[in-house]
């Protein structure tokens, strides 16, 4: 009988310390969550090695509106054509891009898609021709690519 018993309350301290581990797991990734959040509302995007301010970007330009071919969604943003302008970046044409997330996903592209692209208010940047993956949420950086 107390040999039950022992298997019993061990199969509950199983259950409970799985239960505790999801726990874990959740309040650990919740605070991940927050704290990229936190690094995606950046007041800056690094272009070159040069920190564009975001007020600075969106006072700058008018907002432009595109639609994506391939979802056949709006989105007004803007032009990744003039943030490069403004950056400073002599012979655009010349380079590739690599937009970077705050959460590190990267995409590289051509200046003939940056023409065509925008960067939206909530620092998601939008292609009219390329598909989702190239859509980098809560960018930080744009690299040049040589």
């Amino acid at each position: 009988m107390n040999f039950v018993k022992m298997m019993k309350w061990g199969k509950e301290n199983t259950i409970i310390s799985i239960a505790m581990l999801l726990l874990l797991i959740g309040i650990i990734s919740n605070i991940y969550v927050h704290a990229t959040k936190s690094v995606a509302s950046s007041d800056f995007i690094e272009i070159d090695g040069k920190k564009l301010s975001v007020n600075e970007i969106f006072s700058a330009y008018e907002s432009k509106t595109i639609q994506n071919v391939i979802t056949k969604e709006n989105y007004t943003g803007i032009s990744l054509e003039d943030i490069i302008k403004l950056a400073g970046i002599k012979n655009p044409e010349t380079y590739s891009y690599t937009i970077i997330g705050s959460d590190g996903y990267r995409k590289t592209v051509k200046w003939e898609d940056m023409k065509s692209g925008i960067l939206t208010k909530n620092l998601r940047v939008v292609f009219e021709n390329l598909p989702k993956a190239y859509m980098v949420r809560n960018v930080v950086k744009i690299e040049v690519v040589k």
